[in-house]
């Protein structure tokens, strides 16, 4: 994702801000990969859909009740969880298909797959597995002792990954829902969790993301990588990269094989949710009135670059050339097939000022070197050894090494965090003086445009003044008193 050792950075495609009354309560974010559609909740039950493809807006109507959660199905039903205990299908237009309520108290996580159907944690601590085209139970757990924050499957063996409200990571069977083990037992309550390519990632409360073996169940690493909890985290179908967004507004992303950050972005205000495309090359980051879209730098500049040859090639001088090539048997080669990449989206990032491209970059170049010093002092610790220790009740160990990665955090990052912030504001104070001065200058060129032409009127109706009191008034016409019309006449 690299090109010539910098990191990669991304670029802000859309930025649209809501009603602040529904949207300060924001609770979830979905993507549709079918559709390009990102589905936006409040706590007020508001939901926002916003097409990527075309930069259109459908607001639904109002859900009964608040909305915890949101998924997407493979043909691009969208599903809601609700603080009410019901489950509801809205379709990609915006109706409301069908509603079922599965539990007296709220849902707290929902799972749509082709396999198993819809799956629903609730705060009543029970799993339960729905119908998708009808929201009819299919299996339910009995009352367990914890409550499930966060569903994600794991496809090579079908086994569910639960994140639970005892501090647990859980692995259950999708089938029939049994607990089967624990995978991991974390300090502090577990929030997110994602699995793919082999890895698991679990964030708790306190900021740190445990990263699992998936077929082994061991422990590789841990990253404290925030200071509280995380307001998103994903691992892309597509390439083996772990997203994550903290409530500071910063978004990272890193190799899961190497443990290496690849880039940064920062964002105004407190970040509430995020959804990343399949492809990871589509970003998604809700703030408190705001929902912003970015787009991968590297993969805009190769559309650019492909719009740019394919025109060429259209040209009558590119015609022309690649004749005279193919007819000396050195044909052109053919063009890679261009990024997918949502079309309007697109066309608006490409238009960023390139000011503003260059600040991104800087911002993203800098997080990236603050936190790869943290990922070199994570692989020095042997968690291997942690987790044998873990395993004979030693837990001493494991926390002093959390609390020496809390003090490299500390004393490293937030410097590099605070440089990144002063260098970010210093370049956007600039571009906005020099917007300022552009704005004053043309505003300053229009008044002397106005007084110029104005002094040239009054003048004109000074000298025509002064030669009608001298020599008659032209009139267009008039009439004679024989009744004759006259035009251009000079009357005295």
């Amino acid at each position: 994702m690299t090109t010539f050792g910098e990191p990669d950075f991304w670029v802000k495609g859309l930025e649209r801000s809501v009603k602040q009354g529904w949207f300060s309560s924001l609770t979830a974010m979905a993507y549709s990969q079918a559709f390009d559609l990102l589905a936006v909740a409040g706590g007020g039950g508001h939901v926002l859909l916003l097409n990527l493809r075309t930069i259109d807006a459908v607001e639904p109507r109002k859900l009964e009740s608040g909305i915890r959660c949101l998924c997407f199905s493979a043909e691009g039903s969208l599903y809601a969880g609700l603080d009410n205990g019901s489950v509801t299908n809205i379709s990609v237009q915006g109706a409301q298909l069908l509603a079922a309520k599965i539990s007296r108290k709220a849902i707290t996580s929902l799972l749509c797959t082709e396999r198993y159907g819809l799956i629903a944690g609730s705060e009543d601590r029970r799993v339960r597995r729905l119908q998708p085209t009808t929201l009819a139970e299919l299996a339910s757990t009995a009352k367990l002792n914890w409550a499930a924050n966060d569903l994600v499957l794991l496809e090579q063996n079908g086994q569910l990954v639960v994140s639970g409200s005892d501090n647990n990571l859980h692995l259950v069977d999708a089938d029939s829902l049994a607990p089967l083990l624990v995978l991991h037992s974390g300090a502090a309550r577990q929030t997110h969790n994602a699995a793919g390519h082999g890895q698991i990632a679990t964030a708790g409360q306190d900021g740190t993301v445990t990263l699992l073996d998936a077929g082994a169940h061991t422990q590789t690493c841990v990253l404290p990588i925030a200071s509280g909890s995380l307001a998103g985290l994903q691992i892309p179908s597509g390439q083996p990269l772990l997203f994550l967004a903290d409530a500071s507004g910063v978004v990272q992303e890193w190799d899961l094989h190497a443990i290496e950050p690849q880039s940064a972005l920062q964002v105004e205000g407190k970040t509430k949710a995020m959804a990343v495309s399949a492809s990871s090359n589509v970003v998604a980051i809700c703030t408190d009135h705001s929902v912003q879209v970015f787009l991968r730098a590297s993969q805009l500049s190769e559309l650019a670059w492909h719009q740019q040859e394919s025109a060429w090639r259209r040209s009558f001088v590119g015609r022309l050339v690649q004749f005279i090539k193919k007819l000396f048997g050195r044909p052109l080669p053919m063009l890679p097939p261009a990024p997918k990449l949502p079309s309007a989206l697109a066309m608006a990032a490409l238009k960023t000022d390139p000011e503003v491209r260059e600040i991104e970059r800087s911002t993203s170049q800098a997080l990236v070197q603050a936190y790869r010093q943290v990922a070199a002092a994570a692989r020095r610790v042997d968690w291997k050894a942690v987790g044998r220790a873990v395993e004979n009740q030693q837990r001493h160990q494991l926390e002093l090494q959390r609390m020496e990665l809390r003090r490299l955090r500390e004393e490293r990052l937030s410097k590099a965090l605070e440089e990144a912030q002063k260098r970010r504001e210093l370049r956007q104070q600039q571009h906005r003086s020099r917007e300022l001065a552009i704005r004053q200058a043309r505003a300053e060129q229009r008044s002397k445009k106005f007084w110029e032409g104005f002094g040239r009127l009054m003048g004109n109706v000074a000298s025509s003044a002064v030669s009608s009191s001298s020599s008659g008034t032209w009139v267009s016409s008039y009439t004679r008193k024989n009744g004759t019309r006259v035009r251009g006449y000079r009357r005295r």
